[in-house]
């Protein structure tokens, strides 16, 4: 009697793609376990992350004072969608500390309709800045007051919040731009307080150190004459440097202004990868301590948005930087009106988390 045949599915596109990525990486590994360094960057998490983080921020530390226009340019066209989308899985579908139901639907419904404004302004509809910000602060309100936690943290947060929800309700253009510059701050602050939990404290105190220095040296102006030799390379990216650094640090000298639009430029590059990498590669959130496959960080992507999620998630990761080709900056603009949501998704949700951490 002849044993049957089992017949396995053909793998999809996307695990091709990840089988082909993987074995790449598998002998980028290989050559590095060849030496001890190597060797206990596989073995010790810590260290990888810490290493990985470090190499991250002087590398963004470098492209901000040599090509800012470009780094501000393909950043959020290459890594945008992916990094959003971190940001909702790992602060909404699969939290270390879930947020009650009554805080999620708090911060989600203002949100909702704050993506529908943003919507109606790019199709060529009127922008309500005020209204905007009113449904980030009620995000950020209902995410502190709705949160299960220390009910006299919670009352002193929450006065905070008030607070501040007024005086950006009252000045909308300032309040934008303060949520700009701070979400991609607070990425840096979920990281610590999520990995602290996991005994990486020190690694984080560590990684927090070179975050600051960076950004002094941004701000310090020391490192300057360093970007003159690539100064004829950042307006071939089509980013008005000094227009934009106007516009993002209003009222400040032209120098100043540009040194605080380095900062940005520098925060928001270390901003994806601490969503895009050292979020996912955590203990809280990666069990395995050896360094992870990209077929099984797409086979989670699936479990968590399912397989419609999947290919709406890949094909969105696409679409945007192939629109990019044709016009990177009406596809950056688009990009960033459409996301705004995120920043005060962030936010709202650290407030949560303040509220219940012990």
């Amino acid at each position: 009697m002849e044993t049957p045949v089992v017949q396995r599915a053909a793998p999809s596109l996307f695990d091709s793609v990840a089988i082909q990525v993987d074995g790449l990486r598998r002998r980028v590994w290989q050559v590095a376990a060849r030496i001890g360094i190597g060797r206990s960057l596989i073995a010790d998490r810590n260290a990888r992350l810490t290493t990985l983080a470090s190499l991250h921020m002087v590398t963004a530390l470098a492209l901000a004072l040599t090509l800012p226009g470009w780094l501000l340019l393909v950043g959020p066209i290459v890594l945008g969608v992916p990094h959003v989308v971190a940001d909702i899985r790992y602060l909404l579908l699969r939290p270390i500390a879930p947020l009650a139901r009554a805080a999620r639907v708090g911060i989600l419904v203002p949100l909702t309709l704050l993506v529908a404004l943003r919507v109606v302004n790019v199709l060529g509809g009127p922008e309500w800045l005020w209204l905007e910000v009113a449904c980030g602060v009620a995000a950020l309100l209902a995410g502190t007051a709705l949160a299960e936690g220390q009910r006299r943290r919670q009352i002193v947060l929450l006065a905070l919040a008030a607070a501040l929800s007024v005086a950006a309700v009252l000045h909308p253009i300032a309040a934008s731009l303060t949520m700009v510059h701070l979400h991609n701050f607070v990425a840096l602050g979920l990281f610590v307080l999520w990995s602290r939990r996991a005994g990486f404290a020190g690694h984080t105190l560590l990684i927090t150190a070179v975050f600051a220095i960076c950004v002094a040296l941004l701000l310090s102006g020391v490192l300057a004459p360093l970007g003159a030799t690539t100064a004829v390379l950042n307006p071939a990216s089509g980013i008005d440097l000094e227009g934009l650094a106007a516009a993002i640090a209003p009222g400040l000298s032209e120098g100043l202004a540009m040194r605080v639009l380095l900062v940005f430029a520098f925060a928001q590059a270390v901003h994806y990868t601490i969503w895009l990498r050292l979020i996912p590669g955590s203990a809280p959130f990666e069990p395995q301590r050896a360094p992870t496959t990209f077929r099984r960080n797409l086979g989670r992507l699936r479990s968590d948005v399912g397989r419609l999620g999947l290919r709406v998630v890949l094909g969105l990761s696409l679409v945007v930087p192939l629109a990019a080709l044709f016009d990177p900056l009406t596809t950056r603009e688009i990009y960033f009106s459409v996301v705004v949501f995120h920043g005060w998704l962030e936010i709202a949700v650290f407030a949560a988390l303040l509220v219940g951490r012990r």
